[in-house]
């Protein structure tokens, strides 16, 4: 590419690198957000793309701007300046995302490992493919995820599986990540092993991959985990939510009656999706913790689609109870809080209908299917849950990757 004719402003080249740090790690999280639907990061993904093009306004030119962000110890930074360079596609911008995914570390390496599974990096194959084959155990997991996204798997597993023993528990979450988009399977010693580790991202890493691999014992796990609940294992009561059966109803109404679990257990009902539930929300609704209380609005709205208004604004105390001081007070998390009355008179209204569905999210029957509007009122994390659900019971052939992949169509 050569340098085009018209000038380029170089804050306004800058400004484009910005923005894409700043939107990729929303999108990111939006990606299993209660909050976001699929319309909105379609959006995110057009931002993106249109800042991304703009970053190669100056052409060959571009380079200057991207080294100096492809040389930081920033993930964003990184990101940012490796997803571009891919997108230039010269033979110098190539090399440079070679070189650099060769000799990166830490934070920078997650970011280039990150571009080259979202940006255009067929080129590069057999470069992810080499690094894959190094003795560098997190740049192999990384590439191996890489691949992933790239390509149909074509080499040996076994050195991924070895990575899920690994003494980085940012490498074995990395695997265990590879194991559920590949789908692979993996002996129960090994599960139990990840199931019982220390760093609670392996266990749920685990978890997921038994989800998106069809394995029976995650599901039994999770239930058993739930016969005595602990904070510990929410990840484990969150795939149970997501991935069982009316027959969980109880177990998650006992989860959502402990307050030692944390206003997280709320959002258990939106995932099962169960009207049975729908009572402890409402009770949830009244409670004098704003806390407790904008969580099981939020799971209620999520779970009836219910449109009770603004609600009242309130500012939500420190999550460990402790007095802010004055300079905490600026920055303390805002929420609303649905009003409970109206919320029981939506729920009177609505609830002979909505009772004879199995599974519900947002007023809607998602039982067997998606409505084909689910777009626009869907929210990501049920819309995931819903995916690896199928995935889980074998009535659907696609992976998780597939949710994630840049730009998202489906």
């Amino acid at each position: 590419m050569t340098t085009p004719l018209l000038a380029y402003l170089p804050d306004l080249v800058e400004e484009h690198l910005e923005e894409i740090q700043f939107l990729w790690p929303i999108r990111e999280r939006g990606l299993r957000s209660p909050r976001m639907t699929l319309r909105d990061i379609r959006n995110f993904d057009d931002r993106i793309d249109a800042h991304a093009d703009g970053a190669l306004a100056p052409g060959d030119s571009a380079l200057r701007f991207l080294e100096p962000l492809l040389e930081a110890d920033d993930e964003m930074a990184s990101f940012a300046a490796t997803f571009v360079l891919l997108r230039l596609g010269t033979t110098d911008a190539r090399a440079r995302v070679r070189s650099a995914f060769t000799e990166a570390s830490g934070k920078r390496l997650s970011g280039i490992a990150r571009a080259l599974q979202m940006g255009a990096a067929d080129s590069l194959i057999e470069d992810i493919a080499s690094a894959y084959a190094s003795d560098d155990a997190m740049r192999c997991a990384l590439a191996a995820e890489a691949l992933c996204y790239r390509t149909r798997w074509r080499r040996s597993h076994e050195r991924l599986l070895a990575l899920l023993s690994n003494d980085d528990p940012i490498v074995k979450v990395s695997a265990w990540r590879s194991v559920a988009n590949l789908g692979l399977t993996v002996d129960s010693a090994t599960y139990a092993t990840a199931l019982r580790d220390d760093d609670a991202r392996v266990r749920e890493a685990a978890l997921d991959a038994g989800a998106w691999t069809s394995i029976a014992a995650v599901l039994t796990f999770a239930r058993e985990a739930a016969a005595s609940p602990t904070k510990e294992q929410m990840a484990a009561y969150r795939l149970l939510a997501a991935i069982g059966d009316p027959r969980d109803t109880t177990l998650v109404a006992r989860l959502i009656d402990t307050p030692a679990l944390g206003v997280d257990r709320f959002a258990l009902a939106a995932s099962l999706g169960a009207t049975r539930l729908v009572p402890q929300l409402l009770e949830g609704l009244t409670s004098s913790n704003p806390r407790e209380a904008a969580a099981a609005g939020e799971a209620f709205t999520r779970l009836t689609g219910a449109d009770l208004g603004p609600g009242t604004p309130v500012t939500l105390p420190p999550e460990d109870g402790h007095e802010p001081d004055e300079f905490e007070t600026e920055f303390l998390d805002e929420a609303v809080i649905l009003d409970a009355a109206k919320a029981r008179a939506h729920w009177d209204r609505v609830a002979p209908a909505l009772s004879r569905s199995q599974r519900i999210a947002h007023g809607r029957d998602i039982t067997t299917s998606i409505p084909h509007d689910a777009v626009v009122w869907l929210d990501m994390r049920a819309r995931h849950e819903w995916w690896m659900r199928a995935r889980f019971n074998r009535q659907w052939s696609g992976s998780a990757m597939q949710l994630d992949v840049f730009p998202q169509r489906v």
